[in-house]
């Protein structure tokens, strides 16, 4: 998958052979989404850029911070994702929520 950063924030890029459109949404926000579109390449940036300026201008114009990014890429085998999705169904949580249980478990420990 292509990335595109602007400004510390990541955006993904997806290519919609429905729309006939490349499309994206930026990463590692909790409470925020901040999404984009474009014909080409160009325009997507283009747009992702836009985008998180006008996000910035919102939060001013709220009186609010602008959340960063929180990005954490694990890569993991698919035996083991495979299992941790397994396990999120049974429990009907998140398979964030999982990870997040057994990342707080190991650093608890150290």
């Amino acid at each position: 998958m292509n990335y595109l950063h602007y400004k510390g924030y990541t955006g993904s890029v997806h290519y919609s052979n429905a729309d006939n459109c490349y499309a994206g949404k930026v990463l590692g926000l909790q409470n925020d989404l901040i999404l984009y579109e474009g014909k080409n390449m160009d325009e997507l940036r283009a747009d992702f850029q836009e985008s998180i300026e006008s996000y910035f201008e919102s939060c001013e114009e709220m009186g609010i911070k602008p959340c960063m990014p929180v990005l954490l890429n694990v890569r993991i085998p698919a035996e083991i994702h495979g299992k941790i999705v397994s396990l999120a169904e049974q429990k009907g949580i998140p398979v964030d929520d999982i990870v997040k249980e057994a990342l707080l478990q190991t650093t608890s420990v150290v």
